[in-house]
C-alpha cells in the first residue's frame, strides 16, 4: 500500500438505506502532511475527530503542527467528499485533544482539552458557524489535564467530566448557545483517581437517570466510585472495593456497568445499574476474555448494538488494539493490532452501524494518517495487514500475512495460541541484489511489509486488490470432502465456503496480475476455477492457511523486491508427532522482466522461553535446525510473570528444502562439496539431480547487546545476518560470538553455537575447529536472543519461480538446564525422515491435495454408520449411530469455539439445541471408526 494514503474511507452501503457506496484508499484534495508518528502519538490533534450525521460523516482535524489550522471534510451519502477550513486562535496549545464534536443546525463545536498537562491544561470548546467562521470560544480552568474526560449534550448544555492537575474529578456545564459557563463542580478528590497513565483513559462514564439527576462512575484503585448527582448538587458519594481495574462502559438497554477485572485473569465483570445503595450493587455476570485486559495502560471503548457487545482497548503508546465481540456474553469475535493501528478518536453507534475516527499509524514510516470509518464490526479495524486466529487440527495459532508467519503474541492467553511462552514473533525474510542494489526494505520489530494480493501494475494496486487479499484462505479436507458430496449430490442446503468460493486461483490480467495463482482441481478441465460446478482448491496438508503478497520495486523510495509471494500454513492430524507441528511452505515468483542477481530467503525467530531475558539459540547443522532455550535451569520472572519454573521446553525452527542444487546427472550422497549439503533434500534416495540444500546459515543477534550483534536496522543489515555474517557485514570466525574481539579460531563459520551436531564440519567447511562450539561455554552470557536461519542465495530469472519449506515445533517440558533438547532434536530427526520420504506416519504426503486423496462426507459417515438429520435444523438436531463404538460429538461456531459437546451411544438420540443463535456450525462426530466432520444450519 502507498505510504502517501492519507485517508480511510472502509465505507459499505448501510442497510437499506444506500449510504457510503464506496470502499477505497485515496489521497485527500488538498492534501493532508501526515504526522511524526512519535511527536504526535499522544494525542488525536492529527487524526480525523468524526461523528455520523443524517446526510453522511462530518470529521475535522487541527491539520498543522501547531494546531492553528482546523480542517473539515463533510462525506455524503454518496461518499463524495467537501473541504472547508478555518483558523483557530494562535498561541493557544500546540498539544489540545479533540474531545467531542457536535453540529447543531449550522454551528459546529469543538470540544478540546490540552494533552500535556504541565503546561496548564485548559477545557475548551470552539464554536464554528459553516465550518469556517469562529463565532464562540469558551476557555476554562489552568490546571486541567485530559485525563477521565468525557462529554456529554443534555439539555441544550455541554456536560464536561474531567481530572484536574492535583487529582479533582470535576464536572462542567457549558450552555450551548452562549457558550458561558453555568456550572463547574468538584466530585472528589483523591491521588488514587488518576490511572498507572499520563494518557486519556476514558474510564469515567455516566448513567443519566432524569433530566436532574445522573450518576457518575469511576474507579478508585480497585474500588467502584459512584458519585450521585440531583439538581445539579453532589446528593451522595459511594465507594465499595468490588475489585475491579477500570470502569469502561454502561449497557443502557439491559442496565449494567460494564468493568475490567482486577484478578489473575482476563474477564469482564458486569454489574446492575439499579442497586439502591452501592454496597447493594449485584455482580451480574463474569466473561472471560482471549486477551489481556488487565492493563491500566489503554482506553477502553464498550459500544452495544442489539445482541451484541463491542469492547475494544486501544493502547496510546506501543500500539497494542485488541477488539473482541460478544453474543449472549459469549465471544463471537476477537481479533489482535500491534502493529498498523488505528488510534481512536471517536467510536459511536450511527444507524446501525460502527462508526469510527481517528488516525493510523504505521511502524513502519513512524508517521500517522486520519481516518475515519464506517462499516460492519468485522472489518472496521482491518486498516492494515491482517492478524487472526486459526484452529490448524490440533494447532492453535495466531497468523499474518506476508512476512508475518506468527505475529507477536502479545495478549494471547494459552487457550489460543499454541506457541505461547515460547515464540514471541516468527517472520520471513527476503533481501538480495538487484542490478547491484540492495533490495528487500524492512521496518522496525523485524518486520518486512508485503502488500496483500499478487504482483500488480502499481497504476492498478488499489483497494478491491488490497481487500480482496488481506486476509489468509483457510481451507481443510474435511471442507473440500464436505463440498465435493454437496456438488455431486446436489445438495439444495449447502452453502459453500467462502474459501472454495474466493479461492485464488486466477488472478486479473488486465491489472497486470498473472492469470494463474494458487493450484486447484480442475473437475470439468476447462481451465478456469469454477466451485460451483465441483472445482476444489489444492494445497499441502490437511488444513491449511493461504496467503498471497508482494513488493513493488518503487515501494520504499524504490528498495522494493518486485516478487510476489504465496505463504502455506499447514497441518496434519496424525502422530503426537506430526499433529503439533506447523509446516510453512513459501513459493517465491518473480512476475517482472528482470533478473534478480542474488536473493537471500529464511526466517528471523524471537524465540521467548517465557521470561525472555534469560535465553540460548543454537543451531542443529545435520537437522538444519535454529532452536531456542532457557539459558539456566530455572525460568524466573522478570518484567513478566508469565514463566516456566523449573520444568521448561525448547522450541526449533526446521529448515526442510531450500534452494535447488546445480546439476550434474548424480543422485548425490549428503556431504560438504559443491553439489552436496548435510542438511539437504533428496540426497542418496535413488533420484538423479533432484538434491536441494537446507540450512546454509545461521547467525544470532540479540536485544539490547554489543552494536556489531544488536538488532538489524536497515536492509544491508538484514542482508549480512543473511549470508552468514556480522551486523556491519565483519565474518564470522567459529567459537567467539561477538565481530568486535579477537575470536579463538580463524575459521569462517555458517552457524552459530552447532554444538557437536556437525561432524563433517559443514559450517567450517570441512575443517575441523578442535573444540566444542555451544551458547552456554566461553564467556557467552544469556540474554533476550533472536536468530536468523537462511536457505543461502540464488538467482532468480523472470517468470521463475522458487520453492522452501520449514517447520516449527516444540518439545515437552523438561526439569533441568537444556534438558528438553533431546526430545526436540529427535522431533526434527522424525520431521525430516518423514518429509524426505514424503510420508508422514498416517501415509499423508507433502504434496498437494489430489481427487485421489479426497472422500465424500456422505461416503465416511456411510462407513462410520452415521446419519444425522435434518439439516437445516431448527431446534433439534437428531444423530443415529449405527456402530457400537465409544463416541464423542461436539459442536463449533465459526470461530472455532465449542459450543457443545456430548458423549454418544448407539441409537438414535435427539440433541435439543434450542438454546443456539441461528447461524452455522460444524459438527463434528469421532468413533472409534474414524471422524466425521459437517456443517450444520440453524434456521
Amino acid at each position: 500500500m502507498k505510504t502517501k494514503i492519507t485517508l480511510l474511507f472502509a465505507l459499505i452501503s448501510f442497510l437499506g438505506m444506500g449510504q457510503y457506496s464506496k470502499s477505497y484508499f485515496e489521497s485527500l484534495s488538498p492534501t493532508i502532511t501526515p504526522a511524526s508518528f512519535f511527536s504526535n502519538h499522544k494525542n488525536f490533534s492529527n487524526g480525523f475527530f468524526a461523528i455520523g450525521t443524517n446526510n453522511g460523516a462530518l470529521a475535522v482535524r487541527f491539520a498543522d503542527s501547531l494546531s492553528t489550522k482546523v480542517q473539515w471534510v463533510k462525506t455524503d451519502l454518496n461518499g463524495a467528499d467537501q473541504f472547508y477550513s478555518a483558523a483557530k486562535p494562535n498561541g493557544i496549545s500546540f498539544g489540545e485533544r479533540i474531545a467531542g464534536l457536535y453540529e447543531i443546525n449550522n454551528f459546529q463545536y469543538i470540544v478540546t482539552s490540552d494533552s500535556m498537562n504541565q503546561f496548564q491544561g485548559k477545557i475548551r470548546i470552539y464554536k464554528y458557524q459553516n465550518y469556517t467562521s469562529l463565532m464562540n470560544m469558551f476557555e476554562y480552568g489552568s490546571n486541567l489535564g485530559n485525563k477521565k474526560i468525557q462529554v456529554y449534550r443534555r439539555n441544550g448544555e455541554f456536560l464536561i467530566i474531567g481530572l484536574s492537575d492535583d487529582y479533582t474529578l470535576f464536572q462542567l456545564r457549558v450552555n450551548e448557545q452562549n457558550m458561558n459557563l453555568i456550572q463547574a463542580l468538584d466530585l472528589y478528590q483523591s491521588v488514587n483517581l488518576i490511572d498507572d497513565y499520563q494518557l486519556a483513559s476514558r474510564s469515567v462514564h455516566v448513567h443519566f437517570i432524569s433530566p436532574n439527576e445522573h450518576h457518575i462512575y469511576t474507579n478508585l484503585g480497585t474500588s467502584l466510585v459512584r458519585i450521585s448527582v440531583e439538581n445539579n448538587l453532589i446528593s451522595q458519594t459511594e465507594i465499595e472495593n468490588l475489585n475491579i481495574k477500570k470502569v469502561i462502559g454502561i449497557d443502557t438497554i439491559n442496565q449494567n456497568l460494564i468493568c475490567t477485572s482486577d484478578g489473575a485473569g482476563s474477564e469482564i465483570k458486569k454489574f446492575q445499574l439499579n442497586a439502591t445503595s452501592l454496597n447493594q450493587i449485584q455482580l451480574e455476570s463474569t466473561i472471560p476474555v482471549p486477551h489481556n485486559v488487565e492493563s491500566e495502560k489503554n482506553d477502553w471503548y464498550y459500544l452495544r448494538d442489539g445482541n451484541h457487545e463491542y469492547f475494544i482497548q486501544a493502547s496510546n503508546y506501543m500500539g497494542n488494539f485488541v477488539i473482541f465481540k460478544l453474543t449472549n456474553n459469549s465471544i463471537s469475535l476477537s481479533k489482535h493490532h500491534r502493529f498498523f493501528t488505528p488510534f481512536l478518536s471517536n467510536l459511536q453507534i450511527h444507524q446501525n452501524k460502527i462508526f469510527a475516527s481517528g488516525a493510523i499509524h504505521e511502524t513502519s514510516t513512524r508517521r500517522s494518517f486520519p481516518f475515519i470509518s464506517s462499516n460492519s464490526f468485522e472489518q472496521l479495524f482491518d486498516t492494515k495487514f491482517h492478524f487472526s486466529f486459526h484452529q490448524l487440527g490440533s494447532l492453535k495459532i495466531k497468523s499474518g500475512i506476508g512476512s508475518q508467519i506468527l505475529p507477536h503474541f502479545t495478549y494471547l492467553s494459552d487457550t489460543l495460541y499454541s506457541f505461547r511462552k515460547k515464540l514471541f514473533t516468527l517472520n520471513q525474510l527476503a533481501v538480495g541484489r538487484r542490478n547491484g542494489e540492495i533490495k528487500g526494505q524492512y521496518g522496525l520489530y523485524f518486520n518486512q511489509f508485503f502488500k496483500p494480493g499478487p504482483y500488480t501494475q502499481v497504476s492498478s494496486y488499489d483497494q478491491e486488490v488490497y481487500a480482496a487479499f488481506n486476509h489468509n484462505f483457510y481451507v481443510d479436507l474435511n471442507m473440500v470432502n464436505q463440498h465435493v458430496s454437496a456438488i455431486q449430490n446436489n445438495d439444495p442446503n449447502y452453502v459453500m465456503p467462502s474459501s472454495i468460493q474466493y479461492w485464488p486461483a486466477h488472478g486479473n490480467v488486465s491489472k497486470g496480475q498473472a492469470e494463474n495463482l494458487a493450484s486447484f482441481i480442475d473437475v470439468n478441465l476447462n481451465g478456469i476455477y469454477d466451485p460451483e460446478n465441483g472445482d476444489y482448491p489444492s494445497f499441502p496438508g490437511e488444513f491449511c492457511l493461504l496467503n498471497i503478497t508482494h513488493q513493488h520495486e518503487n515501494d520504499y523510495q524504490n528498495s522494493g523486491l518486485g516478487l510476489e509471494f504465496h505463504t502455506y500454513l499447514y497441518s496434519f492430524d496424525c502422530s503426537n508427532t506430526i499433529d503439533s507441528v506447523l509446516f510453512i511452505r513459501t513459493e517465491i515468483y518473480n512476475r517482472s522482466t528482470e533478473i534478480f542477481d542474488s536473493l537471500f530467503f529464511g526466517f528471523i525467530a524471537d524465540f521467548d522461553i517465557g521470561r525472555p531475558q534469560d535465553d540460548f539459540v543454537g543451531t542443529h547443522v545435520e537437522n538444519g535446525l535454529i532452536y531456542g532455550y532457557n539459558g539456566d535451569s530455572l525460568d524466573e520472572p522478570l518484567q513478566t510473570t508469565d514463566v516456566y519454573g523449573n520444568s521448561i521446553p525448547a522450541i526449533g525452527l526446521q529448515f526442510l528444502k531450500g534452494n535447488k542444487i546445480t546439476t550434474n546427472n548424480t543422485d548425490d550422497q549428503p556431504g560438504i562439496s559443491g553439489f552436496q549439503s548435510v542438511n539437504g533434500f533428496g540426497f542418496s534416495d535413488g533420484v538423479i539431480d533432484n538434491e536441494h540444500k537446507g540450512l546454509e546459515f545461521a547467525s544470532e543477534f540479540a536485544n539490547n547487546t554489543a552494536l556489531d550483534m544488536n538488532d538489524p536496522t536497515n536492509s544491508e543489515q538484514w542482508l549480512n545476518y543473511l549470508s552468514g555474517k556480522w551486523r556491519f557485514g565483519a565474518e564470522k570466525h567459529f567459537g567467539w560470538s561477538g565481530a568486535s574481539s579477537t575470536a579463538p579460531t580463524t575459521l569462517l563459520s555458517k552457524f552459530d553455537f552447532p554444538n557437536d551436531s556437525d561432524p563433517l564440519h559443514y559450517g567450517t567447511y570441512g575443517v575441523d575447529p578442535g573444540f566444542i562450539w555451544k551458547a552456554d561455554t566461553l564467556t557467552h552470557v544469556k540474554g533476550d536472543k533472536r536468530i536468523i536461519g537462511s536457505f543461502g542465495d540464488t538467482k532468480i530469472l523472470p517468470n521463475q519461480k522458487k520453492e522452501y519449506h520449514a517447520a516449527i515445533f516444540s518439545s515437552s517440558p523438561a526439569v533441568g538446564f537444556g534438558q528438553a533438547l533431546p526430545e526436540l532434536f529427535d522431533i526434527a530427526t522424525e520431521i525430516k525422515t518423514y518429509f524426505n520420504q514424503n510420508q508422514t506416519p498416517c501415509g499423508q504426503t507433502f504434496d498437494n491435495l489430489t481427487p485421489e486423496m479426497v472422500t465424500s462426507v456422505a461416503e465416511i459417515e456411510q462407513e462410520l454408520g452415521v446419519l444425522i438429520y435434518p439439516n437445516p435444523f431448527t431446534d433439534q438436531l437428531t444423530i443415529q449411530l449405527e456402530k457400537e463404538s465409544e463416541s464423542r460429538l461436539q459442536l463449533f461456531d465459526l470461530q472455532g469455539k465449542k459450543v457443545l459437546q456430548k458423549s454418544l451411544s448407539v441409537g438414535e438420540k435427539t440433541i435439543s439445541l434450542r438454546d443456539l443463535e441461528k447461524g452455522i456450525y460444524l459438527l463434528s462426530i469421532e468413533t472409534e471408526f474414524g471422524k466425521t466432520t459437517r456443517k450444520v444450519v440453524k434456521i
